[in-house]
């Protein structure tokens, strides 16, 4: 394959895309109707960022096989971008989600407060994947690395 750089990258990204694309889908399923401001979210089901790693991992393999130091890079950082998924972006979700909370009770109380100020941390609840999020990133960014893979 002489344009590898470039296959490799079109595939991550269409990977990426369609794992976007599904969170619009799944939502559409599950609310009967379309939000697609859902294609931009960083949170959810599947987890694009796995999909994209994962593709590019799965075509550093295919290309240059599992013993590689393309391989071994992308299956290193890939790893790296899950655990944050799970871990650390996850916990910030979850203590924005508190923060609001606590912000909304204290209005709520009679507390003169603006609540604007925490506006900017709304978009934080959608921040970080479950387990299975990122396992369906996972599945995506496998099949779209096969896919592309055979036909490119």
């Amino acid at each position: 394959m002489s344009n590898a750089g470039g296959f490799v990258l079109v595939a991550s990204f269409m990977s990426m895309f369609l794992a976007q694309f599904a969170k619009v889908v799944f939502v559409r399923i599950r609310q009967k109707s379309w939000q697609w401001h859902q294609f931009t979210n960083s949170g959810g089901m599947p987890s694009s960022h796995s999909s994209l790693m994962t593709t590019l991992t799965v075509c550093m393999w295919l290309l240059f096989g599992w013993k590689s130091p393309w391989f071994a890079i992308a299956f290193v950082s890939s790893v790296v971008v899950m655990y944050d998924a799970i871990g650390v972006r996850r916990q910030a979700g979850e203590q924005a989600m508190i923060l609001d909370e606590l912000m909304s009770q204290i209005h709520d109380a009679g507390v003169e407060i603006d609540l604007s100020v925490f506006d900017r941390f709304r978009h934080w609840k959608r921040q970080g994947h479950t387990p299975r999020e990122v396992a369906g990133g996972i599945v995506v960014g496998i099949v779209v690395a096969f896919v592309a893979y055979k036909f490119f």
